[in-house]
């Protein structure tokens, strides 16, 4: 086996000790932090991998929960779908019932709609008048005795 191409493998335990610079200890009083920033090429591989992996897991936690939740409102969907379907259908029979009734209209109320007018252009105005004037003159003695 060929060990002249592998990359050393680090250990927490065989990382040399480095001394933390006297300007960036903490000040008197204050909490020294755990977090320390990268610095040698290892050390910003091994936290940007550990950055990548977390970001992977709450992805893969992400992706989960939309299955679950997609699975459960199934039923759901589908139950919509069937009341679409069935409001289409009867969208469809109303429209259908519309249009014969709007033929209907069209073809029996305007041929009823000109036979009164023709009734009404054959009546004789002129005459119609003459018998409404001379009714009113009958009526004005009897509004006279009962009014």
């Amino acid at each position: 086996m060929n060990t002249e191409n592998k990359l050393p493998i680090l250990r927490p335990e065989d990382k040399p000790a480095i001394p933390e610079p006297a300007d960036t200890a903490a000040p008197a009083g204050e909490k020294a932090s755990r977090w320390k920033r990268p610095e040698t090429h290892e050390e910003k591989m091994l936290f940007w991998m550990r950055v990548t992996g977390i970001c992977a897991i709450l992805l893969a936690v992400l992706a989960g929960a939309a299955a679950v939740m997609l699975l459960l409102n199934l039923s759901q969907l589908g139950e919509i779908l069937s009341h679409l379907n069935s409001a289409s259908v009867e969208l469809e029979e109303a429209s259908r019932q519309l249009s014969q009734a709007l033929q209907s209209l069209n073809n029996e109320g305007l041929q009823e709609l000109y036979a009164a007018l023709e009734q009404i252009q054959k009546l004789d105005m002129d005459s119609l008048n003459r018998s409404i004037e001379s009714l009113a003159k009958i009526m004005e003695p009897l509004s006279r005795i009962f009014g």
